[in-house]
């Protein structure tokens, strides 16, 4: 992950955080941070992009129980469409 500071709308400094690929990339680290259940759509998204090899920690985070199962079920789900096809 690398980070940016940039100017939003407003002139209000923001910090940008852009992933770096590399094709040894194979964990997510995001525990003990400040996700919540709003950031769901983005981590499906990352996680569809992803291979199946590919690990995701959001540990720690306030996170409901209910939203981690979401993403749970939606990995789940397309991991088992991959290896039907």
């Amino acid at each position: 992950m690398e980070s940016e500071v940039q100017k939003d709308e407003l002139g209000n400094d923001i910090t940008v955080w852009y992933l770096q690929r590399n094709p040894q990339f194979k964990h997510l680290n995001l525990c003990m941070n400040r996700i919540e259940d709003d950031c769901l759509e983005k981590i499906s998204e990352v996680l569809g992009n992803s291979s199946d090899d590919f690990g995701f920690t959001i540990s720690g985070n306030p996170m409901t129980a209910a939203k981690v199962k979401e993403i749970h079920s939606k990995v789940e789900k397309m991991h088992k469409k991959r290896i039907a096809d």
